[in-house]
């Protein structure tokens, strides 16, 4: 009895962080394209909005994900941003090499403000969907999913 319990506590754990994970077209059980307010449904959430957000673009963040903050451009929800955790295996404080050396047909280009800096870039298949990494100093600083183009966006929401 006490080893069944046990084993049922480890899948459940198991499962929340196998749906908990960024990918380029979601977040746990948020999907990149979807309307927040289905967003809110699937979560059981309801975002009150700041007074002085634009609804063009803002942030919101969950409570059953804390440790990631949605883009939502014009209702929809575009990206996703990692406040700690990993992404296809990367976390952020890895390093450079580590990562390349996961993902070898990653995508590199040099960092906008950051001259020692770069993007990691990896693509879905339809390219309308990606996994963003910025480095800086060969750590990985930052990590963003969502739908192109606002998932390199540099700046976020302006």
């Amino acid at each position: 009895m006490n080893r069944y319990l046990l084993l049922c506590i480890a899948c459940i754990s198991c499962t929340e962080v196998a749906e908990s994970g960024l990918t380029a077209q979601s977040y746990g059980r948020i999907q990149f394209g979807q309307p927040l307010a289905t967003a809110e449904k699937i979560l059981d959430e309801k975002i009150v909005m700041a007074a002085n957000s634009d609804p063009a673009c803002h942030y919101v963040s969950f409570a059953a994900y804390p440790n990631v903050r949605f883009m939502v451009e014009n209702g929809v929800v575009t990206r996703g941003e990692l406040q700690a955790g990993q992404s296809l295996g990367v976390g952020i404080a890895d390093s450079l090499e580590s990562a390349k050396a996961k993902h070898p047909d990653v995508y590199i280009q040099p960092h906008k403000y950051d001259p020692n800096g770069h993007y990691l870039i990896l693509k879905s298949s339809d390219a309308k969907f990606a996994v963003v990494m910025e480095e800086a100093g060969g750590k990985i600083t930052k990590i963003r999913g969502g739908i192109e183009p606002s998932v390199e966006y540099v700046e976020g929401c302006l």
